[in-house]
C-alpha cells in the first residue's frame, strides 16, 4: 500500500537533486528510501499526473523500469514546501471534522425538514470520517 509519508519521502529526495532534470535508478532508491520499486516507479508515475515532473525516458525491460529519467516541474518545489501529502491529508481531516462540528451545531439549532437534511449530511460526513483509519494506513 502506498501511504503519504512514501510519497512524501519520494518527494523529498527528489526535489533535493542539484538539478531539475536526473536519473533514478530504482533499486538504489528502493535502499535508501526503504521503499519497493514497484512503488517508487508507480509514486514517480503518479507525479507525472499531477504535474510535479515530466518523464523524459524509461530504462530497462518490464515493469518497474530499471530507472527513470526526469525532470522536475516547480509544482514539485511547491508541492514539497507546502508540506507534502501528509500535511494535505491533515488538512482534509481538519476540515471534515470542522464540518462535523458545524452540522452538529447547525442539527442542534434546526427543526423540521432542515433537521433531515442535516441528518443525512452528518451521516455522510460520519462514514468519510470513519474510513481514515483505513486509507493509506
Amino acid at each position: 500500500m502506498i501511504t503519504p509519508q512514501m510519497k512524501d519521502k519520494v518527494l523529498s529526495y527528489i526535489v533535493k537533486q542539484e538539478l531539475p532534470r536526473f536519473m533514478i535508478r530504482l533499486d538504489d532508491l528502493s535502499v535508501q528510501l526503504d521503499i519497493k520499486p514497484d512503488y517508487i516507479s508507480l509514486i514517480i508515475e503518479q507525479f507525472k499526473k499531477m504535474g510535479l515532473c515530466e518523464i523524459n525516458e524509461t530504462r530497462g525491460i518490464g515493469f518497474p523500469p530499471t530507472a527513470f529519467i526526469i525532470t522536475l516541474t516547480a509544482n514539485a518545489y511547491d508541492a514539497n514546501r507546502n508540506g507534502g501529502f501528509v500535511f494535505q491529508e491533515e488538512i482534509m481531516k481538519a476540515n471534515l471534522l470542522k464540518l462535523d462540528m458545524e452540522l452538529n451545531q447547525l442539527s442542534n439549532e434546526s427543526s423540521g425538514v432542515i433537521w433531515d437534511r442535516v441528518q443525512k449530511i452528518m451521516s455522510i460526513v460520519n462514514l468519510i470520517s470513519s474510513t481514515f483509519p483505513f486509507i493509506n494506513r
